[in-house]
C-alpha cells in the first residue's frame, strides 16, 4: 500500500491543498494489524485516503490472509536460503534501487547491502 501521508505540521489539521506537505510511505500491509493500519490511515493520512478506509481493510484482509497462508506453506524455506553475490546483470538495478530517496529514508538508519 502507497499512501501519502500529512506533513509534520499537517497532522491533526484539515488545511487546504496538502499536495506540498505530504511524504509518500510504503506499508506492508499484510505484515501490521489491522487496528494498526486503521489508525494510520486515519490519523497520518490525507482526507482522500481516508475515506477510502473501507478498501484499504478489504485489501488488507486478502493481503493478511496470504500472509498467514505463506507462513504455513513456506514453513522453515527461510531456513534454507544461502547467501551468494548479485549476478553482474542486474548491477544497474541495484544502483537504481539504492539510490532511490524512498530506499534511502527506510534504510539510512542501518549498514544495507546487496547479496
Amino acid at each position: 500500500m502507497t499512501r501519502k501521508v500529512k506533513g509534520p505540521q499537517q497532522v491533526g489539521k484539515t488545511a487546504a491543498p496538502l499536495a506540498d506537505n505530504c511524504f509518500l510511505y510504503r506499508y506492508l500491509m499484510g505484515a501490521m494489524p489491522q487496528n494498526q493500519l486503521t489508525s494510520t490511515v486515519r490519523h497520518a493520512c490525507i482526507d482522500e485516503d481516508v475515506v477510502r478506509l473501507p478498501e484499504m481493510i478489504h485489501a488488507w484482509r486478502c493481503a493478511s490472509a496470504r500472509m498467514v497462508r505463506l507462513a504455513e506453506t513456506e514453513k522453515g524455506t527461510c531456513d534454507q536460503i544461502t547467501v551468494q553475490d548479485v549476478p553482474e546483470e542486474i548491477h544497474g538495478r541495484i544502483a537504481e534501487i539504492s539510490t532511490d530517496p524512498l530506499f534511502q529514508a527506510s534504510f539510512s538508519a542501518m549498514p544495507t547491502s546487496f547479496k
